[in-house]
């Protein structure tokens, strides 16, 4: 039997259908002409949770130490959204989990082990994007259903091989318990931002 594996542009057709009151900030532009693109920036975005704002801000911590440039992380919305500004070229990366994001691509899917949900994750996303390295730390696992291991969403070709290495030592160190805590000091009144930078000075990151 084939398998559908829907395409950028049909991801971008749901988040499309999605926006009623808010079409200006859901509309899908053609990537040619993307000011951020044309200046060779690699543009982070977050959910809309404190967990993903974090992971955001590690990333593009991560990716600044690589040498990128990377403009303060923007807010990309849910996941439907998210994925067309990635389709869009309005952002580069963004964070994910593994479970989740195979749920959303295909929700049939019974895969619950960390690394076979990530073989299925691979399989199943649209064209054009790809992750690294998946991370230790989880983010809502619960017992029975599919890990929900962090990693990178970001659009083929738009990272280079020391981006994506310093991405891939991200996943080597992030742990659950290390989200816990850097979370908690967000909510205590931390900037993300900070907390981000703070863990990746403590891994020499």
């Amino acid at each position: 039997m084939a398998i559908w594996r829907p395409s950028l542009r049909s991801a971008a057709v749901l988040a499309l259908a999605a926006c009623t009151l808010a079409l200006s900030a859901c509309a899908v532009d053609d990537a040619e002409g993307n000011p951020n693109l044309q200046k060779g920036q690699v543009v982070v975005g977050s959910g809309t949770s404190i967990d993903s704002e974090l992971i955001a801000d590690i990333y593009a911590g991560s990716l600044r130490r690589a040498g990128a440039h990377v403009p303060p992380v923007v807010r990309a919305g849910d996941r439907t959204q998210a994925l067309a500004a990635l389709d869009s070229g309005r952002i580069t990366l963004v964070p994910e989990t593994t479970g989740g994001l195979l749920k959303y691509l295909e929700p049939a899917a019974k895969q619950t082990d960390s690394d076979d949900v990530f073989v299925a994750v691979n399989k199943a996303l649209p064209e054009g994007l790809s992750v690294s390295d998946y991370s230790m730390a989880e983010v809502g696992a619960t017992d029975g259903a599919p890990a929900q291991n962090v990693v990178p969403l970001f659009r083929k070709g738009s990272l280079t091989d020391d981006q994506v290495k310093k991405l891939n030592v991200v996943a080597g160190e992030l742990t659950t318990a290390d989200l816990t805590d850097l979370t908690g000091k967000v909510r205590d009144g931390g900037q993300s931002a900070d907390v981000a930078g703070g863990w990746l000075d403590e891994r020499g990151i």
